[in-house]
């Protein structure tokens, strides 16, 4: 009760996500809001109405209100549901309606004839709007009547309403009116087509209107009806930009327009037409249009209009309109025009004499927009007429360079708004110095290709306001000899310049301790530039006298204000961060307040190189060094007593770079001792060079005790990284990875003979857990010397395409390729508590744990196993270590997956055991005449080759062929035997029957080789399909006439170049179809003069 009684009584209130109230005035106050004269209530998904009269007893509701805000209110479906009473909203003058989405209209008529005070309508983002007033009584013939409550309007703003189609509705009315209307802003309206859906004709004016802003309507045709157009007495500005305008003015279309039209607007000031494609006039039919108090004139990106034009004039002096009508009559302008907006067409208009300027010799301000790189070549000679501009602006335009050293002698301002690819604004012509003596303002903004403002060379005594902001290609901003002639500048802004290092910069004269004076220097503020490090990296001396505000926000490398001496009399204090600092002095307050954790020399190369900024880099704990393009060496000796803090070091890229860390001048003696004393990540990438970590024993000076993670990638002239001296220093290392270097050998240098006696029980690498080595050629061992190692912590080992390795350590074991030498953990004692297992990797493996009772012994016997591998041809002659371990220790059963193997050399080859998977198979003879009985471990075999006989003639035993069943291919090579004979006296029909899928014979490098005579033997020959012959010199007859070829293919007898030369004569024997039956080709075969077939 007490509560209600208060509402009664209340003159603002503000309902802030009120919960539980459908209805505002039904549901916190019966008794209308009596003496309520602003209400705004916001932020409520519940309430459906701000008065429900349906549920509420009719008496005045909100008789005295002045100002209705709704905003956020998401269930909102109308704001007066019912009948109102007379009384209600008479005094109501301002209505802002926001965000409200179910809203499809502001008031039915009946509503609306109680708005009497009505002067301010804002409607924004409702976008279920479709009108502002509707009918909800179709019958209704209030409309006439009604429409008047909105007389005394003034102010209506239209935004985002993307159902609304139409503004006002004025059919039906006969009745004289003069609308109030001083202001409609329309923005944002897609489905737009009428502000005013038909013209009039007089029955409705405004007279009033002062200001029409229309934007983003797209379907929007026109904007006003012909006659509201001839009532347009006070408009004082009218801007349309991006819409679908095609002329300004319509035709009417339910009566026959005029003859001519005549449209006036001698109030208007201000005209922008901007961005309409589709504008093609302001008024379709015979006009005149006339602007005689007009001073900004901005006509752009309107492509299909003809901008200017003069009137016709004809032998008799009679002025008449051009058919073609243009935009504007020169004529018909103010001759006061201050503000003008041209174009790239419109300076070539200019240059073909089109039009000329002497209407416009009050002009102030010009601004070109969308130039072209042709546009500078008009643009010398129109500036030199346009002496009387104070003020140039050029932006969304297209140009390399802006101006050149003519014609620029008066202008007091100069802006530059998204100029693309431009480089310079003015060419470095020395007479610059006094084209620029009467700049006061210079105002750059989104010209990313920028790389300079001003020439070095130029002179600014009168620049008053230097303005910088989304310059990416900005790196400083002023140099300075250019800052020393600046002693008018008051206000310095240099703001999203992610590339600029320093304000001001040293232009390559010698400058050192000079003094520069900001005399006027008021307001200065740098903002979101990322990279800066300093106002200024060299050695000056800075005057600011009259300098008061300072504001830096998000300058996060940023770490000293200036080098030299600093003097700011004035100042008290700065903005840091949105906060004021003062530490005394400006140095010390930034210096207090930012730290620059994350330094990448690549972007402030003279700044890491300088010499004399390494107080900036104490607080760095992560540092790229990267493209030393100003030195070989990325760490420079005079650096590193500076960066006690760093965590993390990258260097890569740097293309000549042979040593990492310079220590020449560093000794223990003079105190540099334990540099880098918290660095625990070190990344070595891209080096082609690099040859060595450092230039001098680092002993005492560089120990890397911390060192946790090392890294090295394409690193392609680096043979060891560290010595053993350095390595003993190593405690904490847990992580080694190498990879892609072409010349590595070691990761630790073998020691000499003092080191090796004085190390001998010293521990190495503690904490190693991880070793991944990768695609290293040349790498041999993690190290060769004979000290002991001790790995405490070993845990993970990956080895990738090492070819080379011989000695290594590690827990897990990746085999690719077949050759990988692996032989044993170290040539010392090797001591490795933790290991109870190894556990090894591979797609012929699986995963398995192995353990041999000592690291050694199991790697080696990995090594065996590992020895057979699917898919490839295994030669013995390439595993020596096999003499040792094929007698009983070799584990036979991972040859499982074999099909070739080449036993060569291998005297140790006696103990045959089952291959089941094994196809082919080539071997000595001898090897083989002892183990015939044992013949049936190759019962398997498709492919024989007996090489290296020693008899003078070749004996196969008939059990031979026996044991191979399907043997297809048969190979006698490198023998001295003249015929191949059987032992047996008779081929048994078990051996002739296995003999039929015999299918290649080939016969090589049998040099006394005469004929193939036994019956026996030859009784095979009606099954081949490949008969080869190579290198047989004393073959006479291969085969007797009677032999049948049934199944034969190919047939070929190769000699080597020495045999041939012997030869005098060679004869060719055709074999065409009399013995072949399955085969209808020729066959030629080259064999000697005496040889027959």
């Amino acid at each position: 009760m007490g509560s209600k009684c208060l509402l009664r009584e209340t003159e603002d209130l503000y309902l802030d996500e009120v919960r539980g109230a459908e209805n505002v005035l039904y549901d916190i106050d019966g008794d209308g809001f009596p003496q309520l004269t602003h209400l705004h209530v916001q932020k409520n998904t519940v309430i459906q109405h701000i008065i429900n009269m349906t549920k509420w007893a009719a008496c005045d509701a909100f008789p005295i209100l002045e100002s209705l805000i709704l905003r956020n209110l998401m269930n909102l479906e109308k704001i007066c549901h019912g009948q109102l009473a007379a009384g209600s909203f008479n005094k109501l003058e301002i209505l802002k309606v926001t965000n409200c989405n179910r809203l499809t209209n502001l008031f039915s008529l009946s509503t609306a004839r109680c708005l009497l005070q009505l002067r301010v309508t804002e409607v924004c983002c409702c976008f279920n709007m479709e009108a502002i007033v509707i009918d909800e009584d179709e019958d209704s013939n209030e409309e006439v009547v009604e429409f008047k409550r909105f007389q005394r309007l003034e102010e209506l703003n239209v935004d985002n309403c993307i159902s609304l189609q139409e503004i006002y509705q004025l059919e039906g009315f006969n009745v004289i009116e003069a609308f109030e209307l001083r202001k409609l802003s329309i923005q944002s309206l897609p489905s737009l087509k009428h502000v005013w859906r038909k013209d009039p004709q007089g029955v409705f004016t405004f007279q009033n209107l002062k200001s029409v802003e229309v934007s983003n309507c797209d379907v929007l045709k026109n904007l006003f009806p012909a006659s509201i157009a001839e009532s347009l007495l006070q408009l004082e500005n009218l801007t349309i930009i991006k819409c679908g305008v095609e002329e300004i003015v319509a035709k009417p279309e339910d009566m026959e327009p005029a003859p001519f039209y005549c449209f006036k607007f001698p109030q208007l000031t201000s005209l922008k037409l901007i961005e309409l494609s589709e504008l093609r006039s302001f008024y379709p039919g015979t006009h005149i249009s006339e602007w005689q108090k007009l001073k900004c004139l901005e006509v752009r990106n309107c492509r299909k209009v003809r901008k200017f034009g003069l009137e016709e004039v004809h032998e008799e002096g009679q002025h008449s309109i051009p058919i073609q009508q243009p935009l504007l009559l020169l004529e018909k302008m103010s001759p006061n025009l201050e503000e003008l907006t041209l174009e790239h067409k419109d300076l070539i208009a200019i240059q073909h004499g089109q039009f000329s300027f002497k209407h416009f010799s009050k002009l102030k301000v010009l601004t070109l927009s969308h130039l072209q790189n042709r546009s500078q070549l008009f643009l010398i000679g129109f500036l030199k007429t346009m002496h009387y501009v104070e003020t140039i602006v050029v932006k969304s335009s297209n140009l390399e360079e802006l101006f050149s050293c003519e014609g620029f002698t008066l202008v007091r301002n100069l802006k530059l708004f998204v100029v693309d690819n431009l480089k310079q604004i003015w060419d470095e012509d020395s007479r610059l110095k006094l084209d620029l003596q009467h700049l006061e303002t210079l105002s750059v903004i989104y010209c990313n290709s920028l790389t300079n403002i001003v020439p070095s060379s130029s002179s600014f005594p009168n620049l008053a306001t230097l303005e910088v902001s989304f310059c990416e290609g900005l790196v400083n901003l002023i140099t300075v000899s250019a800052a020393k002639t600046m002693g008018q500048l008051t206000k310095m802004t240099v703001d999203s310049c992610n590339k600029m290092t320093e304000i001001v910069t040293s232009d390559g004269d010698d400058h050192t301790g000079d003094e520069i004076i900001f005399s006027k220097l008021q307001i200065l503020e740098l903002t979101y530039l990322s990279s800066l490090i300093s106002f200024c990296s060299g050695n000056h001396t800075f005057n600011f006298p009259s300098l008061e505000n300072v504001k830096v926000y998000e300058c996060l490398q940023m770490k000293i204000f200036s080098f030299g001496v600093l003097n700011t009399p004035k100042l008290r204090g700065i903005e840091l961060a949105n906060q004021e600092h003062w530490e005394g002095n400006l140095n010390a307050t930034i210096e207090s307040s930012l730290s620059m954790t994350y330094f990448q020399a690549s972007k402030f190369p003279e700044l890491w190189h300088g010499g004399n900024q390494g107080r900036l880099f104490h607080n760095v704990q992560s540092l790229t060094v990267d493209q030393c393009a100003i030195s070989d060496i990325p760490v420079p000796a005079n650096l590193l007593q500076f960066l006690n803090k760093l965590e993390k070091l990258q260097v890569q890229y740097c293309d000549s770079a042979e040593i990492v860390f310079d220590l020449e001048g560093l000794s223990v003696d003079d105190g540099h001792t334990e540099l880098l004393p918290q660095l625990s990540k070190l990344h070595l990438a891209n080096l082609p060079m690099l040859r060595h970590l450092w230039n001098k024993d680092p002993l005492g000076i560089l120990e890397f005790n911390n060192l946790r993670l090392l890294h090295v990638e394409n690193c392609n002239s680096l043979k060891n990284i560290f010595t053993w001296s350095t390595a003993l220093c190593l405690m904490q290392l847990e992580e080694i990875k190498l990879s892609n270097c072409n010349t590595i050998e070691e990761i630790i240098e073998k020691e000499g003979p003092e080191e090796a006696t004085s190390s001998a029980d010293k521990m190495i690498l503690p904490s190693l857990k991880l070793v991944d080595l990768e695609c290293l050629p040349k790498f041999s061992s993690f190290y060769s010397g004979s000290s002991n190692l001790k790995c405490l912590s070993l845990k993970k080992l990956s080895i990738y395409e090492c070819p080379s390795m011989k000695n290594v350590f590690g827990t897990l074991l990746r085999l690719h390729r077949p050759n990988t030498k692996l032989r044993i953990f170290t040539a010392g004692v090797s001591s490795t508590p933790k290991l109870g297992k190894l556990a090894v990797y591979g797609h012929w493996l699986g995963s398995k744990r192995h353990w041999e009772g000592n690291l050694n012994a199991t790697i080696e016997q990995l090594y065996m196993k590992c020895v057979a591998f699917e898919g490839y041809d295994v030669q013995l002659s390439n595993f020596p270590m096999l003499k040792e371990k094929w007698h009983g220790q070799f584990p036979f059963k991972n040859l499982k997956h074999l099909r070739k193997l080449v036993v060569d050399d291998c005297a140790f080859f006696s103990n045959a055991v089952a291959i089941p998977s094994l196809e082919e198979l080539r071997v000595e003879y001898n090897t083989m005449k002892d183990m015939w009985s044992q013949a049936d471990f190759l019962s398997g075999l498709k492919g024989i080759e007996l090489t290296c006989f020693s008899n003078d003639s070749t004996l196969l035993p008939s059990y031979f062929f026996q044991s191979l069943p399907d043997l297809e291919k048969l190979v006698l090579s490198d023998a001295s035997f003249e015929e191949i004979i059987f032992h047996e006296e008779i081929i048994s029909k078990e051996t002739r029957a296995g003999l039929v899928k015999l299918k290649e014979l080939k016969l090589s490098k049998l040099p006394r080789l005469k004929h193939l005579m036994d019956a026996k033997l030859l009784t095979v020959f009606q099954y081949l399909e490949t008969l080869e012959v190579l290198e047989c010199g004393r073959l006479e007859i291969l085969v007797p006439s009677s032999v049948s070829f049934q199944n034969l293919k190919t047939l070929e007898e190769v000699q080597s170049e020495s045999q041939m030369a012997e030869r005098t004569t060679t004869q060719e024997y055709y074999v065409e179809d009399t013995h072949t039956s399955q085969t209808h080709f020729q066959l030629v075969l080259r064999l000697p003069a005496a040889a027959k077939l």
